[in-house]
């Protein structure tokens, strides 16, 4: 199922420090204000690629993007 996805800009309101990938819904739920709109994908995986290509430290959140979560 495609879903909208958003990359944290700032990546000290995590524990691992880095830029995390939330849904739109998990990023709105967080309320999380300083977001960029990474893209529309069928996947978490694909959508951390993508947004690695603007913050190569970028992971999954553990929540709503499982699959692409490294920690």
């Amino acid at each position: 199922m495609y879903k909208h996805y958003y990359i944290n800009n700032n990546q000290t309101l995590n524990p691992g420090h880095h830029h995390e990938v939330h849904t739109k819904e998990h990023a709105a739920q967080l309320g999380i204000r300083s977001t960029q709109y990474v893209g529309y994908f069928a996947s978490e995986v694909e959508a951390v690629a993508q947004a690695k290509k603007t913050y190569f430290d970028a992971d999954g959140c553990a929540t709503c993007c499982p699959k692409a979560h490294r920690g």
